[in-house]
């Protein structure tokens, strides 16, 4: 998954002789196939806790493709973050065992020239 992560913490603790239950998180990368040059690019990313455990809190950090101008990025629950045009941060309290987190969408303003970028999941 090139230029995301996703961690969390687990809702329980494990002991010396339980067994550690973990949040099972995915990510999915939503994207157009193309964007002209100059013009508003508008992806989203989806987290999804397969369980067992609840995620207490939840980080995401997406790298930004080279060359884009960042815009905005927000999620309902979500607090973003970002550093210049290199990378998006966004956390949220949890997420419970079989939920969908609600999407972060991430806007940026493509390269002025023609060019290939590469924005993976």
């Amino acid at each position: 998954n090139a230029g995301q992560t996703g961690t969390a913490t687990t809702a329980t603790i494990p002991g010396v002789s339980g067994g550690a239950e973990c949040a099972d998180l995915s990510i999915t990368k939503t994207a157009p196939a193309t964007v002209n040059a100059g013009s508003a690019l508008t992806y989203t990313l989806a987290v999804a806790n397969a369980g067992p455990a609840a995620a207490n809190t939840i980080s995401v950090g997406d790298t930004l493709p080279a060359g884009v101008t960042f815009v905005s990025a927000s999620g309902t629950g979500w607090t973003c973050t970002n550093v210049g045009n290199v990378s998006v941060t966004c956390t949220a309290s949890g997420l419970v065992t079989g939920a969908d987190a609600p999407s972060i969408t991430i806007i940026v303003t493509a390269p002025n020239q023609a060019a290939t970028m590469n924005n993976s999941a």
